[in-house]
């Protein structure tokens, strides 16, 4: 929803349709190599840890206000935001399916937990509804 005033998106579209069922286009993290991440001392370990775990709500917090702020631009133009009856949302859960499958083969060809993060993210997208 932030791209609807974010990049303007709401300038020039007539309808919006939201659905969590599909999931959320962004995830982020931070990552430092293991190695280095040990050789630190425990005290700075700690700060990395604390301000992670902090930033999680912080981070949350700013993509919601952006999603908000992206329904209330597009209400100022007049436009309204649709959600889908169950039995369609379900139907275009269906056809995204073979995305997300072909992006699981892919990261498993690469020795990657494909599967394994898809099903983590969808646990994810459901304790957060």
């Amino acid at each position: 929803m932030e791209v609807l005033k974010g990049w303007k998106q709401g300038e020039v579209i007539d309808y919006v349709i939201e659905s969590d069922a599909l999931g959320y286009t962004t995830s982020m993290f931070i990552v430092m190599n293991k190695e280095k991440y040990d050789s630190l001392p425990p005290d700075i370990q700690q700060v990395f840890d604390d301000v992670g775990e902090e930033w999680v709500d912080v981070h949350g917090q700013i993509w919601d206000d952006a999603d908000n702020a992206g329904r209330a631009f597009v209400k100022e133009l007049g436009k309204s935001i649709h959600g889908l009856p169950p039995e369609e949302e379900a139907r275009w859960v269906e056809a995204i399916q073979p995305i997300i499958t072909e992006y699981e083969a892919s990261m498993q060809e690469q020795g990657l937990p494909g599967t394994e993060a898809v099903k983590v993210i969808r646990e994810l997208i459901e304790s957060y509804k």
